[in-house]
């Protein structure tokens, strides 16, 4: 039986207060054995409070473990520049013409639409997570830009339904992922092997050339020349573009900036402009090689992924505009470990493993960065590499 504190009379269950003397109960009493709370002392409520995310809520256990601030910042950079330098080596071991201008040239005008392609990845990696149906839409986009160009009619017509339908397709992919939180990767693949078909398809099978037909009424030497002016002018729109479509959704200046829309309809229209830059991605390289082959962006699921992980691979980049500028030095990085595999003479089955490790081992110190290893509270999405979406 539970008496009162103050006078001692027995009290029922339940009670709020003493029947006799009115004293009141800190908690309603309860049966014999009820012991009161321990109250926090100040050190204990201050760690307490030091745990609470900026939301309020306290995480589940483990969360609040931290990640190395080398593997959060600084390991992603070191990794990629390790890359780097090993392709630069390896390129001067191999030939004296490796360093030659011509050659840096032929870099260059490779560099234009792999770096399209990054900034594509990257505007994907502050969405719901990586578009791997870009290669494929680059295709299609070529394919569809040159028909028209080999037929004698405008390239323009062939731009506007490349476009048309890149974007069509791109705002499906955002509208599966954002809407149905479909896993992003696995909805972009399944639209790339429709791309896939639709490229061969429209362009039997075969290559589309359309050398000697001009574009867009530009000579071959500002098209395909030694300094690729066209793709790099189609380069830095691009990026224009990018930039636009991170401030569009409230990824420009950081994760938690105020999208200019709701967020869902704002990723299915992000998902549109990372199909875009696909679509431009092929006319930079039908612009370039002179014919569109619907073979084109094959094995490129592997550069995606090398880019978005670049992007993931260290907290100092959650900036929209140093994802972007990264992005495009990823971008360079593959470019020229491909460039000097070449030279080497490495068989392309051993340059798509060696590609494949590289993108493998970003992937890996982005999930370190990132703290993958954490718990996430149930029912939370955070998207790909626990990225809150």
């Amino acid at each position: 039986m539970v008496r009162c504190e103050k006078c001692g009379s027995p009290i029922r269950d339940g009670a709020l207060a003493c029947e006799q003397c009115g004293a009141k109960a800190r908690q309603p009493y309860a049966t014999a054995g009820w012991t009161p709370p321990k109250e926090m002392t100040a050190p204990e409520q201050g760690a307490r409070v030091q745990r609470l995310d900026t939301s309020g809520r306290q995480p589940p256990a483990g969360a609040e473990k931290q990640v190395n601030p080398f593997v959060r910042n600084a390991l992603g950079f070191i990794v990629l520049g390790s890359f780097l330098c090993s392709a630069l080596a390896l390129g001067a071991l191999s030939s004296p013409n490796f360093f030659t201008l011509q050659n840096w040239y032929n870099i260059l005008r490779v560099f234009c639409y792999q770096g399209i392609i990054a900034l594509g990845a990257a505007l994907a990696a502050r969405l719901r997570g990586p578009d791997l149906s870009m290669g494929s839409m680059m295709a299609l986009a070529s394919v569809l830009i040159a028909m028209p160009v080999a037929a004698g009619r405008s390239a323009l017509e062939g731009i506007a339904v490349a476009v048309l339908v890149c974007a069509v397709w791109g705002l499906v992919n955002g509208a599966l992922v954002s809407f149905l939180r479909a896993p992003a990767a696995l909805v972009t693949i399944i639209v790339s092997v429709l791309a896939r078909s639709l490229s061969l398809s429209a362009g039997e099978g075969i290559p589309v050339s359309i050398s000697g037909s001009g574009l867009m009424g530009l000579d071959g030497t500002w098209l395909s020349g030694a300094i690729p002016a066209f793709s790099l002018s189609l380069l830095f729109l691009c990026a224009g573009i990018a930039v636009l479509a991170l401030w569009f959704t409230g990824r420009l200046t950081g994760r938690k900036a105020q999208a200019s829309v709701p967020w869902k309809p704002a990723t299915m229209l992000g998902y549109g402009f990372v199909a875009i830059l696909s679509a431009a991605a092929g006319l930079v390289t039908l612009a370039s090689v002179g014919a569109a082959s619907p073979a084109t962006g094959r094995d490129m699921e592997v550069n995606i992924l090398f880019f978005f992980a670049a992007v993931q691979s260290s907290r100092l980049l959650d900036n929209g505009l140093a994802a972007l500028g990264y992005a495009l030095a990823a971008a360079f990085v593959w470019t020229v470990v491909n460039t000097s595999m070449t030279f080497l003479r490495v068989a392309a089955g051993f340059q798509t493993i060696a590609l494949s490790a590289m993108a493998l081992a970003l992937l890996v110190v982005a999930c370190c960065a990132r703290g993958g290893y954490r718990r996430i509270r149930p029912g939370q999405d955070r998207g790909l590499f626990g990225y809150e979406a």
